[in-house]
């Protein structure tokens, strides 16, 4: 890993020989790939923000992006006035990931003296809105049950509501998922993962990873995110295993470009196409909570869903809502590796 510190001469706030009064209350981690000026909005963003009296220390990490200007572009940013002795910056040579990315960030914290009460985990195509740390911050300090809490989220250019908290994912769910019909929501009370994007303040399974905060104790003591995991799915497990609350408080706010970090929007590559490794991230978590038994029967019913949706959506000709080559890709993606006990 190649580290660099933003002012060089400057004490890292973060580092074991810091003063007690330097110590750090929220890191603040960005993950970028391939959109470092989204990214660079991110951390000004953050830096912005009025935070008194918590302290906030900020980490970027440039994730082994393919355009060596995203690199250069970063090294710019670095040397504005507001960044300095205020930001860590992590330029590696490959991509790790988003919890990867994370990961090494949070082990380095890991190794402090004194790590940070609070970790804050920020899309690079997310800006906070003013008064969201403070909120969530204070949040976690009034409910002493929460592990984490998720911020509400609104897109970009249209102040809409995004989905932003969710359930666990089980059969009932990908049934739905694989065949998102109104009347298996009314007749027999099945939903997919996704909640109302008007949900309240309340305890949820999982919240989305693309701003959060969580008590670093808390993420220590699981490890981390699971490193098995490259995108899509690290944040359900990495929830699904923690042992205190998730909450979702939506008066909190990012503004987040949907699909500028990913490609992906609402689970569809540009292209019309989910990406191999959601199907590669989705037979891991399914194997790893249900069991591979678990995991290919759930699979089997998903599929199953999913040809009865697209066969009755062919014959009367109206437009489904599944990613292109759905049905085929989970087939040789999912399935076959189940069903042939390929490692995972």
């Amino acid at each position: 890993m190649t580290e660099r510190s933003l002012l060089e001469s400057s004490p890292d706030p973060l580092a074991s020989d810091a003063s007690p009064a330097d110590r750090t209350d929220i890191a603040v981690i960005v993950v970028n790939y391939g959109t470092a000026d989204l990214a660079v909005k991110a951390v000004d963003s953050v830096l912005e923000l009025d935070c008194a009296p918590y302290r906030v220390a900020l980490h970027l990490v440039d994730n082994g992006s393919p355009d060596s200007s995203e690199a250069l572009r970063l090294k710019e940013a670095a040397g504005h006035p507001l960044w300095q002795d205020r930001v860590t910056l992590y330029l590696e040579s490959e991509n790790h990931g988003f919890g990867g990315g994370n990961n090494l960030v949070l082990k380095r914290l890991a190794g402090r003296a004194q790590p940070p009460r609070y970790v804050f985990l920020l899309n690079p195509d997310a800006v906070v809105q003013p008064g969201t740390l403070d909120k969530l911050i204070s949040f976690m300090e009034a409910h002493p049950s929460a592990s984490i809490a998720g911020a509400g989220i609104i897109r970009s250019g249209t102040n809409a509501k995004v989905v932003a908290s969710f359930r666990f994912p089980t059969l009932a769910t990908e049934v739905f998922s694989g065949a998102p019909l109104s009347i298996l929501s009314r007749v027999f009370k099945i939903h997919g993962v996704a909640m109302p994007v008007d949900t309240p303040e309340c305890p949820v399974d999982w919240v989305s990873g693309a701003g959060f905060i969580a008590r670093f104790k808390d993420l220590e003591d699981i490890g981390f995110f699971d490193p098995a995991f490259f995108l899509y799915f690290e944040e359900t497990d990495l929830m699904k295993r923690i042992d205190g609350d998730v909450f979702f408080v939506p008066s909190a706010q990012i503004v987040h470009i949907a699909g500028a970090a990913t490609g992906l929007i609402g689970g569809q590559h540009r292209n019309g196409r989910t990406p191999q490794f959601w199907y590669e991230s989705w037979r891991i978590y399914f194997d790893k909570h249900f069991g591979r038994l678990g995991a290919l029967g759930i699979a089997l019913a998903r599929l199953t869903a999913y040809s009865v949706y697209f066969s009755a959506k062919l014959l009367s000709g109206s437009p489904s809502v599944q990613p292109h080559r759905f049905g085929r890709d989970f087939f040789a993606q999912v399935l076959i590796p189940l069903l042939t006990k390929r490692k995972l």
